[in-house]
């Protein structure tokens, strides 16, 4: 790979890592954005009670006028302090009445827009989690293809300085190179032996889309199966994106058509990148 390929994978990769870090800090703070405060609903039945007692109190004050008026009591302090007791008592009772029906109000609106607040953060989490996912599928597949230790943002970074400043001019000088750990880290797929009606046999590999994965040069010579002599190899391509099979093809076949997408080899086995949708479709259809 040289260095402007290089390059533009490193900052896929940064770009990627950055766009999931984001989106993730952005989930937790979905909580604190999507807040209902319960206290602006709250009705305290104090300040329901304390006009209405007002208004009764004057009620009671314009009969008590209208009394001593018309006629002549020697004794006003009784009739005086029974009005004023009724006129609170019906102002208690009219209070808790409209406070009872406000609050059921007031419950209901805040129910509501709990409820739209608890949708719309839902909505945004999703948002938020698809970012991630298709950030994460971006790493996949530019971690499939770059060293293992380049595989953090600040590696990543550290390695493009040294390209930008000429300190390497390969992506395997400035991380090291492939190494065992590249080998060990990706997906080794055991082969699998079908059995067809007529008694025949054939072997089977997989490589599963955005997965690095190591592929033996000749399975004959890498499986040595003393049950059945397996002559016929096929290559299964499966697809992450449509989670299903995409097809199968002649497996030497395939493994020419594998030779740009190589990122290491011994002398028994090729070590992929992983592969995108598109290039497995290719690769089926090549």
């Amino acid at each position: 790979m040289d260095k402007k390929e290089s390059l533009k994978l490193l900052d896929k990769y940064i770009n990627a890592l950055k766009t999931k870090a984001e989106a993730q800090e952005n989930i937790r703070k979905v909580d604190s954005v999507f807040k209902v405060d319960p206290s602006g609903f709250d009705v305290p039945f104090v300040k329901i009670l304390t006009p209405f007692l007002g208004v009764f109190a004057v009620i009671a004050l314009a009969i008590r006028v209208a009394f001593s008026s018309s006629l002549n009591y020697h004794n006003e302090l009784p009739i005086t302090a029974g009005l004023f007791i009724g006129a609170a008592a019906a102002g208690l009772i009219f209070a808790k009445l409209v406070h009872m029906i406000t609050k059921r109000k007031a419950q209901k609106n805040l129910k509501a827009l709990e409820m739209a607040t608890l949708a719309a953060k839902l909505n945004k989490i999703n948002e938020y989690q698809d970012v991630i996912n298709k950030a994460g599928y971006k790493i996949a597949l530019a971690e499939s293809e770059l060293p293992v230790s380049c595989h953090s943002l600040e590696t990543a970074k550290m390695v493009k300085t040294k390209l930008l400043t000429g300190k390497a001019e390969t992506l395997e000088e400035a991380s090291g190179g492939y190494t065992a750990s590249d080998w060990e880290e990706a997906y080794n797929p055991n082969p699998k032996m079908f059995k067809m009606p007529d008694g025949t046999v054939f072997g089977g590999y997989a490589i599963t889309e955005a997965t690095r994965t190591v592929l033996p040069k000749d399975p004959v010579k890498a499986l040595s199966n003393e049950e059945y002599n397996i002559s016929d190899w096929r290559m299964v391509l499966v697809s992450l994106t449509k989670d299903d099979a995409l097809g199968d093809r002649d497996y030497y076949e395939t493994i020419a058509g594998l030779e740009k997408y190589i990122i290491d080899s011994n002398d028994d086995a090729i070590l992929i990148k992983g592969l995108t949708l598109k290039e497995l479709e290719k690769l089926l259809g090549s």
